[in-house]
């Protein structure tokens, strides 16, 4: 994997993510359970983070760096942190689920935001 894959995907992720997050909240409005679609869609979008993550530790097992001292645990942790989240919304059940899709999806697209913007300053070396 490169860094310019591992950014790619981040990019996907992050566009995807904005738009979940924007379908939800509009879904929320109506009702308190998601349709299959926009469930299907969050799930596109934790597999993408999940492709993100593995890219990355392949990246990390090669000796690249994402960022100095804080900045590389927040470019790691937080799409880690974003994807269990995303797994616990579409894992829990029905009762109050367009919520957790919404706060797991806007989760996903701030760690994707933060990871970035980390990756584009400081380019994995």
């Amino acid at each position: 994997m490169t860094p310019e894959t591992h950014a790619i995907i981040g990019s996907a992720v992050l566009v995807l993510s904005l738009i979940v997050g924007v379908w939800a909240v509009i879904a929320g409005k109506r009702s308190k359970t998601a349709s299959p679609l926009l469930t299907a869609a969050l799930t596109v979008t934790m597999v993408l983070l999940g492709i993100q993550i593995l890219a990355g530790i392949d990246l990390l097992s090669r000796g690249g760096s994402p960022a100095p001292g804080v900045l590389a645990i927040v470019h790691v942790g937080g799409p880690v942190i974003a994807f269990v989240l995303g797994l616990w919304a579409l894992l829990g059940t029905p009762r109050a689920q367009i919520r957790r899709y919404i706060m797991a999806d806007h989760l996903t697209f701030l760690a994707a935001l933060v990871s970035y913007a980390i990756g584009e300053a400081f380019k994995m070396r």
